[in-house]
């Protein structure tokens, strides 16, 4: 069978986008429609004669791809229902309204040609359809034509659609045959012909599938040797390499400028980089002692060192010299390593464990590099230091955090946290102000909870999910909170959002039909059964009165709070785990059971929060096994009886709304083999990098990539995305900031993002701002913009004063190429204030120095704030000219200000003489005692991001 997609229709352009679902047309829309999706001013129509994409309004009109010599017969069907409904209540006649409309995943138009299938899907990144030409059909039957747009190849083979409201592209398709696990490269791709698009291919085996795929994966490549290699976990770097760790029992996996070159144990750690556009192994190294490694995650800072935590049993695990501790206490012990940037040596490598033995289980990095690990422990001589609340283990397994100073050069702090019962951390996220979330599971019914701040203050069943804000110095809780129903429950794994410090994304398991969720019915668990489930929850005590505490109400969420479950349909509710749950209860003082059984086993099925992309799609590792949505229609049961690929589905979660969408992202195999991915995380660009453990012998390979290893199970490495054009605006946003999906000011800083080859990197040396730098040009609504910095990424300009309210539309012109236009919008204020480092302000003290933890600002004294987008002023300034010294320049916006959450007085907000585009706010520092505090600034009701000042 040959996979064909053909029209990547991306519907959301430059905006932050959910989950695309199609309707059924039940009288909504035109009668020739079948399904209608719709994202944004965006719709797209299927009817049987092909697809139709609008940019607003109902009727159908703009792009119509038609289907020629298409099958009148072809009906299409709804896969793989969604929960929601749309609703249509519209005009006074209520016999004209819809209500409970069904909407889907995909939509499958069978024979759409004999022996053609055709397949409409939401991708993640946008809509696409795929052609499904069964083996000794004539692909040349597949024939469109484009009307509404100029259809046009590129030099490169790619399929360009212009428009006046934009381009669309279709990358050249990837043209192979599969002997074996290899790939062998076919001649072909796009024909145009006027208007009319098909496929051409040169010579290739007409006894074998032919594949015809458009780029649409990066890479995907074996990794492993000949014994069994079990991939755990993956992240990615900024330029989209790859970093996978997990186990490995192969004497031969393969190894490239390792830091250690063979095998110590029966099973070692291995980590691997990736090349994130070939998949080729760039660096590849064993990590281990004599005894058993267990790693359980794997992070990477900005310079490209890569970071593991996890637990060993080797009293000779490489440890550095110099670390922490070098010798291993008890039985077993966690350990955090970290790995230079060319994966040749180790930065450093230490225990973490007392005389009994403890787990590592969670890891976050900071922009500074320290490393933070959480985990379990029985130990009454953990190392502890810095904290008010951690220095004595209470119960019989407590859990444990620790924060590493970067390089290893010591414990900046680290304590127990737990009760008088049996408690465990799972996952730590740390935001943009050092304040780390931990999340894990407690039976302690003694915790410091408190009825007026803690959301849930007591036990609600025999095991509750536990989650707790630390203080950015790690030495008091800022929050502490059980989570869970009647029953038993869990966290297994938190993210901090990156545009809301004190937001979080957390996932794990209940088994209680009351669980608290925000809203909507309570879940469907049967008897020992556990659903796993999505909560947002915005953390208390930060910024804004929606962020204070709403007691001890369980159905008492802040607005912006939801809590989400996955659900299940019946059949694929098979695993028991209720069991499991009771298990980690009772091995109370089992610890080297509860790292053999939990680790290698419970945590393996829980979702995992992998990333957050930059519009905040959520990704989300099921614990399902294959049921109808993945199989189209075959239960698991069933799936096994016809001896097809069973494998865990991967679906995704939009982080504002808490609706999912399935990824049909993994590729079938060799019947009956078995395939778990085990990693999950985003990249550049909303790519989607997994790490597989498989049996199969039969995935696809890229060029650069390696065929399987010898042992049972093997590791398997896959990037998806999109190829990024040459010419491609991504994103527009306030500098101050970098907010992304808010609404920028006119005469603020703005920041580009996107692809622009050709541009030389070059900054702005003279003022009035030149409106061309480096080769570049950006036009706003047909205005050039005055540009500060330039290069091949990143644009940074100001927005033109004469930019109207309302939706804007930027191009970036370089190397006589200009980009597709990307629509963003421009309110009247959306203040920005500027940062550097780890969230810290741009400010200045009464006496001119830099604020920062070594200059404070005194309390009273008057602190200078620097910000952009804080709208009209009075008189007007020029674009792209420097504000003149005299007169003042004051923002004409209703103004306030807050440090710490306490008012401060605004002296002056207005233009900053001498610089385009800038602002200052003159601050009051506000009775505060001495330490890190998020200052906030307000124009006309909009409040500008949290950055952080210091106070003595």
């Amino acid at each position: 069978m040959a996979t064909v997609c053909f029209l990547c229709l991306f519907l959301a352009a430059g905006a932050a986008r959910g989950a695309i679902s199609f309707e059924r047309n039940e009288g909504q829309t035109s009668r020739e429609v079948q399904f209608l999706a719709r994202a944004g001013n965006f719709h797209l129509f299927l009817t049987r004669q092909g697809a139709v994409l609008t940019f607003g309004g109902e009727r159908p009109s703009g792009v119509r791809v038609s289907l020629l010599n298409a099958a009148d017969d072809s009906t299409p069907t709804g896969i793989g229902p969604r929960l929601e409904h749309a609703n249509y209540f519209m005009g006074s006649d209520r016999g004209r309204w819809l209500a409970g409309v069904p909407v889907y995943g995909r939509v499958l138009y069978r024979g759409i040609y004999r022996g053609v299938d055709l397949l409409y899907y939401d991708s993640g990144h946008g809509v696409e359809h795929d052609f499904i030409v069964s083996p000794g059909t004539d692909y040349h039957k597949i024939r469109m034509r484009v009307d509404g747009a100029a259809a046009r190849l590129d030099s490169s083979g790619d399929l360009w659609m212009d428009t006046a409201a934009g381009s669309f592209r279709e990358t050249h398709p990837e043209i192979y045959q599969e002997e074996g696990t290899r790939r062998v490269p076919v001649e072909g791709g796009f024909r145009l012909l006027g208007s009319e698009v098909s496929f051409e291919v040169g010579r290739y085996d007409h006894d074998r599938p032919l594949i015809i795929d458009p780029a649409f994966t990066y890479f995907s490549t074996y990794l492993g040797g000949s014994g069994d290699d079990r991939p755990v976990s993956i992240a990615v770097d900024g330029q989209g390499n790859s970093y996978v760790t997990g186990t490995t029992a192969s004497l031969d996996f393969p190894v490239l400028g390792a830091a250690q070159s063979t095998r110590q144990g029966q099973t070692d750690l291995f980590v691997t980089k990736l090349d994130g556009n070939t998949g080729a192994v760039l660096y590849s190294t064993y990590l281990g002692g004599s005894g058993q490694e267990v790693v359980n995650q794997i992070r990477v800072d900005g310079s490209g060192n890569a970071y593991i935590a996890g637990t060993t049993y080797s009293p000779d695990f490489p440890v550095t010299k110099g670390a922490f501790q070098t010798v291993m206490k008890g039985p077993l012990g966690a350990f955090v390593a970290e790995l230079n940037a060319s994966g040749n040596g180790l930065v450093y490598a230490t225990y973490l464990s007392g005389s009994t033995g403890s787990v590592g289980r969670g890891l976050a990095v900071d922009a500074q590099g320290s490393a933070f690990v959480v985990g379990i422990t029985d130990s009454p001589d953990f190392p502890v230091k810095g904290t008010d609340f951690g220095s004595l283990r209470n119960g019989g397994t407590d859990g444990f955090v620790t924060k590493i100073a970067p390089g290893g050069a010591g414990l900046v702090y680290s304590g127990y946290v737990g009760g008088a019962g049996t408690d465990g951390l799972n996952g730590i996220a740390v935001n943009s102000f050092g304040e780390a979330t931990l999340v894990g599971w407690t039976t302690s019914t003694d915790l410091p909870t408190t009825v007026e701040g803690s959301r849930w203050p007591v036990l609600s069943g025999g095991l509750d999910g536990l989650m707790v804000k630390l203080s950015p110095s790690g030495r008091t809780m800022e929050y502490i909170s059980y989570y869970g129903g009647s029953e038993d429950d869990l966290l297994a794994n938190v993210v901090a959002d990156p545009r809301e410090p004190q937001t979080a994304y957390m996932t794990g398991l209940t088994a209680s039909a009351d669980f608290p969720t925000a809203s909507g019915p309570g879940l469907k668990v049967g008897a020992d059964q556990a659903v796993p489930f999505v909560a947002k929850f915005e953390l208390p005590g930060l910024i804004g009165p929606s962020s204070q505490a709403a007691g001890n109400a369980r159905a008492a969420a802040l607005p912006d709070d939801y809590s989400w479950y996955v659900p299940m349909p019946d059949d694929c509710k098979g695993t028991n785990w209720r069991p499991l749950l009771k298990q980690v209860d009772r091995d109370a003082n089992a610890l080297e059971k509860i790292s053999n059984d939990v680790t290698n086993l419970a945590f393996d099925f829980m979702p995992n929060i992998a990333g957050i992309t930059k519009d905040l799609l959520t990704l989300i590792k099921d614990v399902r096994e294959s049921c109808p949505a993945a199989n189209g229609g075959a239960s698991a049961s069933q799936a096994r009886a016809a001896d097809q690929t069973v494998f865990q589905p991967i679906f995704a979660v939009t982080a504002d709304e808490g609706q999912s969408v399935d990824l049909p992202l993994f590729p079938v195999g060799t019947p009956g083999s078995f395939t778990s991915v085990s990693g999950i995380a985003a990249g550049p660009m909303a790519s989607i990098y997994l790490a597989v453990e498989t049996s199969d012998r039969g995935l696809p390979v890229s060029a650069a990539g390696v065929s399987h290893g010898a042992g049972t199970t093997t590791g398997y490495v896959m990037r998806y995305g999109l190829t990024v054009p040459d010419h491609v605006l991504t994103a527009v946003v306030n500098s101050g900031g970098l907010t992304a999906g808010k609404a920028v000011a006119p005469g603020s800083l703005v920041t580009l993002f996107g692809n622009f080859r050709g541009t030389a990197t070059a900054q702005a040396r003279t003022l009035p701002l030149p409106e061309t730098l480096g080769g570049a040009v950006v036009s706003i609504n047909g205005r050039a913009a005055p540009l500060y910095y330039v290069s091949e990424t990143q644009i940074n300009a100001q927005l033109p004063w004469e930019t109207a309210a309302g939706q804007a539309r930027a191009t970036v012109s370089s190397g006589g190429v200009t980009t597709p236009a990307l629509p963003f919008a421009v309110v009247g204020t959306s203040p920005g204030i500027l940062v550097y480092g780890d969230n810290r302000a741009v400010a200045q003290n009464q006496d001119y120095s830099l604020n920062n933890a070594d200059h404070p600002a005194g309390v009273g004294s008057a602190i200078v704030v620097y910000l952009t987008g804080g709208g009209a002023v009075e008189p007007g300034v020029s674009t792209g000219v420097a504000t003149p010294n005299s007169p003042l320049f004051p923002v004409t916006g209703a103004k306030t200000a807050t440090i710490g959450r306490q008012p401060a007085e605004v002296l002056f907000l207005g233009m900053t003489p001498g610089l385009v585009g800038v602002m200052q706010a003159n601050l009051i520092v506000p009775p505060l005692d001495a330490g890190d505090y998020p200052v906030v600034i307000s124009v006309g009701g909009v409040n500008s991001n949290a950055a952080l000042v210091s106070v003595r």
